[in-house]
């Protein structure tokens, strides 16, 4: 029965774990930055790592791998680089 415990107690408590993990990205992760690709060669800028630009608009942001925004506009894309997924039901 004690084994039995500590097992149970083990699995609460990663999936607290897990479940704080969760929370934490959905309230500050945000999309991964865009790799270089077609719209280099088109002349448009890539967007900013949302962790720099003006000193006044940094915001904390932890970029989840493959969460991209998927608009083919260059402009929507940079705007998108400062959301968090909290804020993508703004559009989705």
């Amino acid at each position: 029965m004690f084994i039995l415990k500590r097992v149970l107690l083990g699995l609460v408590v990663t999936l607290l774990a897990l479940g704080l993990v969760a929370v934490g990205l959905f309230y500050f992760g945000g999309p991964s930055t865009p790799a270089p690709g077609p719209a280099a060669d088109t002349g448009a800028t890539a967007a900013p790592s949302p962790m720099t630009g003006a000193p006044g608009d940094q915001r904390f942001i932890i970029e989840v791998p493959g969460c991209t925004c998927h608009s083919d506009d260059p402009a929507v894309v940079a705007e998108h680089a400062t959301y968090r997924m909290s804020e993508c039901s703004e559009c989705h």
